[in-house]
């Protein structure tokens, strides 16, 4: 299992999250010539404003690959 993987672990939360981040964040900009930017997106309310068929045929169109459409179809359609 990938040490950076929060989501969907027994006595995992966001806050486990946020300070590895800001861990990594102190660490690294300690180095010369070094930046951060950051985007945070939450998508569980972005998605109830547009139909589903309409996202998946627009990643489909922009050639994303296979499994990414895939992993957004189940993201949609609430599969674990």
């Amino acid at each position: 299992m990938d040490q950076q993987q929060f989501g969907n672990i027994k006595s995992s939360f966001t806050t486990h999250c946020l300070v590895d981040l800001l861990d990594y964040i102190y660490k690294n900009l300690g180095k010369r010539k070094t930046s951060v930017t950051l985007t945070f997106i939450g998508f569980q309310k972005a998605f109830d404003f547009v139909h589903h068929t309409t996202i998946i045929t627009k990643a489909i169109n922009l050639q994303l690959h296979p499994s990414l459409v895939s992993w957004l179809s189940d993201f949609l359609s609430h599969k674990n």
